[in-house]
């Protein structure tokens, strides 16, 4: 019975190439995969053994109470509460959450799209660089009302921009703002 062909060096060569590649990538996720099966075991044993009593907020009731597996013998882990690493990643993302909303720019009231910028007729605007919408990523139509924004001039529909305007205060293309932010 013959062996089969050994493989040539281009062929070793490609095996070679794909590995340097995605080793770092398996032992990536193998790490983290460490990282998060440490992290379990570590909150387990704490809590098995009962070392601390932390409070813990009552998914069910939503109230704060306080835990002490170890004095629970008849224990149902089915409906434990957040474990103290959960209860720390909640409360950062929480803070997280908090930091985004006070950064974030209030937008404009509906009574301001008017003033900022009328409604027009695309086919009034004349010759534009832009044939869609980059928001909708729609095309514009001859007799479909449009706005241009105040700083750039670009152009959008006007339900487009007008829903950007709600949350936002910057152009969609080029960033620019509506408002001055300069310190007055």
């Amino acid at each position: 019975m013959a062996s089969p062909p050994l493989p040539n060096n281009n062929e070793l060569s490609n095996v070679n190439h794909d590995l340097h590649i995605f080793m770092p990538l398996i032992s990536a996720c193998f790490i983290g995969l460490l990282i998060v099966l440490f992290i379990r075991i570590f909150d387990q044993v704490f809590t098995w053994l009962g070392i601390e009593a932390i409070d813990q907020l009552d998914i069910e009731s939503g109230q704060l109470t306080a835990y002490h597996p170890s004095l629970t013998d008849d224990f149902d882990w089915s409906h434990e509460p957040m474990s103290a690493s959960n209860l720390w990643v909640s409360e950062i993302f929480n803070g997280f959450m908090a930091y985004l909303a006070e950064r974030r720019d209030p937008g404009l009231s509906p009574e301001l799209f008017e003033q900022v910028s009328p409604c027009v007729s695309y086919k009034s605007l004349g010759a534009t660089t832009l044939d869609e919408c980059v928001i909708c990523l729609e095309g514009f139509g001859d007799d479909e009302m449009c706005r241009v924004f105040p700083v750039c001039n670009h152009v959008f529909h006007s339900g487009c921009l007008d829903s950007w305007l709600r949350n936002h205060l910057t152009c969609p293309i080029c960033r620019n703002s509506i408002v001055d932010r300069s310190p007055q």
